[in-house]
């Protein structure tokens, strides 16, 4: 972890994104940012200027080898949901994704709700959603959510995969399944 990524994590509000609303995930102690973030991935996701150079839909579209559009199209329409379902996002994602999936959600009043480990992602959604009222953010760990099992209707994970390590992606994997309902959706998308 470099010095700037340390003095983001220990300067961020955590009480600014505490946890709230009926059905919700339980408030507790923020969650450490892991050691393969911090080392590996700090100058991407916990660097405040990152956003300034990734928060660009052709950026994202030329890391996904031209098929940001394809892929976020592939999610949107493999999605059957009933009216008012809840849908969780497991990580913030750049690009335009999280705002097509809130507005795909929207005309059947289902709710979104994304979760990021990064302390400085939850900001940088929040505004992307901001002209959203389907949506919550929470910050979380994949690998531990504090969602009550069978909480959503559909669970989608969005190219998160191949910034974790093995042991990572195993408990990311059984926390999905164990906050998706019975007979509910997961969607694993990555390279």
């Amino acid at each position: 972890m470099t010095e700037d990524s340390r003095a983001i994590a220990e300067e961020y509000r955590y009480s600014e994104h505490a946890e709230a609303g009926a059905g919700q995930a339980s408030p507790v102690t923020p969650p450490s940012i892991p050691d393969y973030l911090q080392d590996t991935y700090w100058w991407a996701y916990l660097h405040p200027k990152s956003f300034w150079f990734f928060e660009r839909e052709w950026v994202v579209n030329l890391i996904l080898w031209g098929n940001m559009k394809k892929l976020t199209n592939a999610v949107l329409d493999e999605m059957d949901l009933e009216p008012r379902s809840s849908v969780l996002q497991v990580a913030c994602v750049y690009g335009n994704f999280s705002n097509r999936l809130a507005t795909h959600l929207a005309p059947s009043h289902s709710r979104l709700s994304v979760v990021d480990v990064a302390p400085i992602q939850p900001r940088n959604i929040e505004k992307k959603l901001d002209g959203h009222d389907n949506g919550s953010v929470h910050h979380q760990d994949s690998t531990c959510m504090t969602f009550p099992a069978d909480s959503f209707e559909e669970t989608v994970v969005f190219f998160l995969w191949h910034e974790q390590p093995e042991h990572a992606r195993r408990k990311t994997v059984a926390e999905s399944i164990r906050v998706t309902r019975p007979g509910g959706r997961v969607t694993f998308v990555d390279y």
